[in-house]
């Protein structure tokens, strides 16, 4: 309880961002208190699933940004809790700005794209061609075959994509 993170971030656009969190715990309901600047910036809770920390779940909020550069703290409101990301989207981002999550099952939009794989530790495994409107997370698992952790590099973002 009360561990903080804290991060310098870069805003590129003002406006209304959705804010999305891979959290679990495993001994009760949780919460991560959102912070910019020093000023409270959202609270964002989840439920927790008794004795399962490997079962994440999404705890969403909303938050009005500026552009310029920023000190974002998060702090760990309960005892127990693990934190996968957090992630802010634009609200209104179109198609080629989608938010990225782990395990998404991503599609491609109108166009088809040969992507790079790398392992967890940054190891460069391949490529991988995605026709367009496929899912970028079937196309990884038909070219490499094996359960794990993957990060694809998708224009300038790297995306984790999790095969089971």
């Amino acid at each position: 309880a009360d561990e903080w993170l804290e991060y310098t971030i870069n805003v590129t656009k003002d406006g209304e961002y959705d804010i999305a969190a891979n959290v679990s715990n495993g001994t009760s309901a949780g919460k991560l208190e959102l912070s910019l600047d020093g000023k409270a910036l959202a609270s964002l809770s989840f439920t927790g699933v008794e004795g399962d920390w490997d079962t994440y779940e999404l705890a969403t909020g909303k938050a009005t940004l500026t552009a310029g550069e920023h000190v974002l703290r998060i702090t760990i409101a309960n005892d127990n809790t693990n934190v996968d990301y957090v992630k802010f989207s634009l609200e209104g981002a179109g198609e080629d700005d989608p938010p990225l999550a782990i395990n998404a099952d991503l599609r491609l939009g109108n166009t088809a794209k040969t992507l790079q794989v790398f392992d967890m530790q940054g190891k460069f495994m391949g490529k991988v061609d995605v026709a367009a409107g496929a899912s970028i997370k079937d196309a990884v698992k038909a070219r490499f075959q094996n359960a794990g952790i993957y990060l694809v590099k998708l224009g300038s973002k790297m995306q984790r994509i999790a095969i089971k």
